[in-house]
């Protein structure tokens, strides 16, 4: 395209048509990311859970983050596709998990999955961008992709000022619609994010340089 109809297009028009799809699928993890933060730290005390048991969960899923340095090294070896593929398969199962029990045991296998999920993505989705830009168009992308995501995660935590809506609406109890809500985030995740496929690919053909 040539520079001043690509300039006049805006500035996000230049980020690669399959990365940007990529970055707005996952748009759909960083809602349910920020909406279970807040299932967890204020609704899950109407259940009758803990804070303790509430900041053992989060603690755990943090904990797990810190994989994100492994599998980061992980990545750059044996790369990066099938790392990321892993991480949003598994963003799902947690999530429902978490809306159906109130057994500890089972939310502490939820909390340590996700944190794995999570860490799967912090070592990998920056270096993919990196992977399929080039000097004019890489700025673009990751801003795109904070903006998107912190927008996302923004708007989960925004999701429960709905809820006395929904009540009025359905006549159903806030727990109901609470469960129903986290639910509907856990099936709406991509597990194959478009674009994964076109990421591998251009890994293999145009490999980061390393400065």
């Amino acid at each position: 395209m040539d520079p001043e109809a690509q300039k006049k297009s805006g500035f996000f028009s230049k980020i690669p048509r399959k990365l940007k799809w990529l970055i707005v699928a996952l748009v759909f993890n960083n809602i349910a990311i920020g909406y279970l933060l807040v299932y967890l730290t204020a609704f899950f005390p109407e259940l009758g859970i803990s804070a303790g048991v509430v900041g053992l969960l989060l603690g755990l899923e943090g904990a797990m983050v810190l994989l994100s340095i492994p599998l980061g090294i992980r990545s750059d070896r044996k790369g990066r596709k099938k790392l990321l593929l892993v991480g949003t398969s598994l963003v799902p199962l947690p999530i429902i998990l978490i809306a159906l029990t109130v057994n500890i045991a089972i939310l502490v296998v939820a909390a340590i999955i996700l944190g794995i999920a999570e860490s799967t993505a912090l070592s990998t989705w920056n270096a993919i961008i990196a992977d399929q830009t080039s000097l004019e168009n890489r700025d673009a992308s990751f801003s795109l992709s904070f903006i998107l995501g912190n927008g996302a995660i923004a708007f989960g935590f925004l999701l429960p000022t709905l809820i006395p809506t929904l009540q009025s609406i359905t006549r159903l109890s806030s727990i109901i619609i609470h469960q129903d809500l986290l639910v509907l985030m856990g099936w709406s995740q991509p597990s194959r994010p478009s674009g994964c496929s076109a990421s591998s690919r251009a890994t293999r053909k145009h490999p980061t340089r390393q400065n």
